[in-house]
């Protein structure tokens, strides 16, 4: 008994704490239940209502799955087109454009500086609208190695003029080839190769000598400015940078030769030298065949225009200057038959020979920010002999000497310009541009000017005349003289072409779908003429240079959807 008791004891103290806990978890049993009461009587009261979740995306079973061997395609953030390698950026802009001048040229978004006309046709303002200046762009990139990259470019406009192209009930015109090109890059090396349709050369670049990096006017005039040296040309060209400073390349360019001056007569160039047989020359354009437009002529060449340029970028303080130079060459080809005496009949010649001529130009440009990303200069310039078709005046090539050989003929031109960042928005530009031509004419033996370009002898007598009009003179060529007059005499070649104009740019707005410009632009045009003879009415004898000048205002609404 004594043995059991502590053991008995034991027992029982258990037993007593069990049973405590016992009661402790029947009190917790108890209070759980009552909040649950509670809650489900509160939920009854207030009606709760749970959604049910959003059913999941389902693709349409065309894009369920990728097929088997099928190039994934997506569109990135900045609208740009991923189809497998190749990264495709489309690009351009609807335009609707109004024009006003005080001088009607005859002529669409692209002004013709070196037409402005007199004679009645310069009483008479100019109006219009046009949609014609909208493009398409598509920019195709791919990489083909570590190191080398392979892209294609193409872009149209709508400035084409086909037989039937009209602004009668449909305006019913076509579209046009701007640029069309491929390009190689090869980063190892830092060559570069480009073979198509682009900006000549001789155009200004804004970065390195790079496509689609060309300093151009921010006009909405279509002929840029005048001063501003561009062509738009099938050219093959090679690039050479070193580490991204210092840039060489060289082009050979599709040439085309216009000619002007005074002639005897139309067609092929017969002069009669005061000694001498008589020459016959077949220097002027031919009309086009085969796919060429037979509405149009074109000379006679034989090689390409040959262009080098050297550009640097330098670095001072917080600015990135552009530094270029260019030189180029350039050839003209005619064909001479040499045999009839003097006085005698053109078409009894005995012989004939192609006459070779030679053009050069040197030139260059600058750009400058002069306040970084606010305030921005350039000026660009050529000179030489024979480089007048890269102006945007248009200026002749070349004349004819007398025994009828291409006599290319000496030109400048000239172009500065500012534009001013004035908020992120808004831009505003001004430029200045001039081009100029120099006379050179043959005398005969008696002294009497005979042929060339800026004759003295030239009749400008109904220059300034609005109410008559007579036959105009014989000239070489097309726009060389007034020939866009309704008939008035006014044969002075062109002698000058200056222009001033301004403009402001504003995006009205930029965002997920695109970007909306408005513009509007100035220009103040002049037009002078060499010196000629005879009198007009209330001017007297003509002893000083004809000059025409002519105000025009441009409008511009354009949206980018690729922007």
């Amino acid at each position: 008994m004594l043995a059991a008791s502590p053991a008995a004891l034991h027992a029982e103290v258990s037993n007593a704490e069990l049973a405590k806990e016992i009661a402790e978890l029947k009190a917790q049993i108890r209070s759980l239940k009552g909040g649950v009461a509670e809650v489900r009587s509160e939920a009854r009261r207030k009606k709760v209502v749970v959604a049910a979740p959003a059913a999941a995306y389902v693709p349409p079973p065309a894009f369920a799955a990728i097929p088997p061997g099928a190039t994934p395609v997506f569109a990135t953030a900045d609208k740009k087109l991923q189809f497998g390698s190749l990264t495709i950026t489309p690009g351009g802009f609807v335009a609707m454009e109004g024009i006003y001048r005080t001088r009607d040229e005859g002529a669409d978004i692209a002004s013709s500086f070196a037409n402005l006309p007199f004679g009645p046709q310069a009483a008479i303002p100019e109006q219009r609208f046009t949609a014609r200046q909208s493009r398409v762009a598509l920019l195709i990139e791919s990489p083909i190695s570590k190191s080398n990259v392979v892209a294609g470019y193409g872009e149209f406009d709508f400035q084409g003029s086909a037989v039937t192209s009209n602004s009668g009930e449909t305006n019913s015109y076509v579209p046009r080839v701007r640029h069309l090109y491929a390009t190689l890059d090869n980063s190892d090396y830092g060559l570069h190769v480009l073979a198509g349709q682009t900006f000549s050369l001789a155009t200004l670049n804004s970065k390195g000598i790079t496509p689609r990096n060309e300093a151009l006017p921010p006009s909405i005039d279509g002929q840029y400015v005048v001063g501003f040296n561009w062509r738009r040309d099938p050219q093959i060209r090679l690039t050479k940078d070193f580490n991204k400073k210092l840039w060489l390349s060289i082009s050979a360019e599709t040439s085309q030769t216009s000619f002007g001056g005074t002639a005897p007569g139309a067609g092929a160039n017969a002069t009669t030298l005061a000694t001498g047989p008589t020459v016959t020359g077949l220097n002027f354009p031919v009309a086009g065949g085969g796919n060429l437009n037979f509405n149009q002529t074109y000379s006679f060449n034989q090689v390409p225009d040959i262009i080098g340029k050297a550009a640097y970028e330098a670095r001072i303080g917080e600015r990135d200057i552009h530094i270029e130079a260019l030189g180029m060459y350039r050839q003209f080809l005619d064909r001479d038959a040499v045999g009839a005496a003097a006085g005698g009949v053109v078409g009894a010649e005995t012989s004939a020979s192609n006459r070779v001529a030679h053009g050069w130009g040197v030139g260059g440009g600058l750009l400058v920010p002069v306040l970084p990303q606010r305030l921005d200069f350039q000026v660009s310039g050529l000179r030489g002999r024979g480089s007048g078709t890269y102006g945007s005046g248009q200026l002749n090539d070349a004349t004819l000497n007398p025994e009828g050989s291409v006599k290319p003929l000496r030109e400048q031109t000239l172009l500065a310009g500012i534009i001013a960042h004035v908020t992120p928005s808004i831009d505003v530009y001004g430029f200045a541009g001039v081009e100029q031509i120099q006379a050179s004419f043959n005398r005969t033996a008696a002294g009497v000017p005979q042929i060339g370009y800026g004759l003295p002898n030239a009749n400008n007598s109904q220059c300034f005349d609005t109410v008559n009009a007579t036959a105009s003179a014989s000239v070489l060529g097309s726009g060389t003289a007034n020939n866009n007059l309704p008939g008035g005499t006014c044969s002075g070649n062109t002698k000058r072409l200056w222009e001033i104009t301004g403009g402001v740019w504003d995006k009205l707005y930029k965002g997920s779908f695109g970007e909306v410009r408005v513009g509007v632009q100035y220009e103040f045009i002049r037009r002078e003429l060499f010196q000629g003879n005879g009198a007009t009415p209330g001017f007297g004898a003509l002893n000083f240079s004809p000059h025409q000048n002519d105000n025009v205002i441009l409008t511009s609404l354009r949206y980018y959807p690729f922007q």
